[in-house]
C-alpha cells in the first residue's frame, strides 16, 4: 500500500465532502432551534424531525457510495436529448 493511500482520511474513503456535511449539520442544528421555539418547546416534534434528518443523512451517505457511472447511465436512459427520435423538447411545443 502506498504512503498516500494510507494517509487518506475516512471522509475521502466514504466519498463525503466534509465542509458540505458540516454546513448541512449547522443548518440542521439552527433549524432545530427554530422548530423548538416555534412549536412551543414540544420535544416530540424535535425528535420526529431529528429521526427524519438522520434517515436523510444515512440515505445521502449510502448513495454517495455508488459509482458516478451508475448515475450517468440512469440519467441517459431516463432523460433523452431532444435530438433523439420519439422525444419532445420545449422548443417544439407550439403555443395555442
Amino acid at each position: 500500500m502506498s504512503n498516500s493511500a494510507r494517509q487518506q482520511s475516512i471522509w475521502y474513503k466514504l466519498h463525503i465532502d466534509l465542509p458540505l456535511l458540516l454546513g448541512l449539520l449547522a443548518v440542521m442544528t439552527l433549524s432545530m432551534v427554530v422548530l423548538y421555539s416555534a412549536s412551543g418547546q414540544d420535544m416530540d416534534s424535535i425528535v420526529r424531525q431529528l429521526v427524519r434528518g438522520g434517515l436523510a443523512f444515512a440515505l445521502m451517505i449510502g448513495l454517495a457510495q455508488l459509482p458516478p457511472s451508475l448515475y450517468a447511465r440512469q440519467c441517459t436512459t431516463r432523460f433523452r436529448s431532444p435530438s433523439q427520435p420519439g422525444t419532445r423538447s420545449f422548443a417544439n411545443i407550439r403555443k395555442t
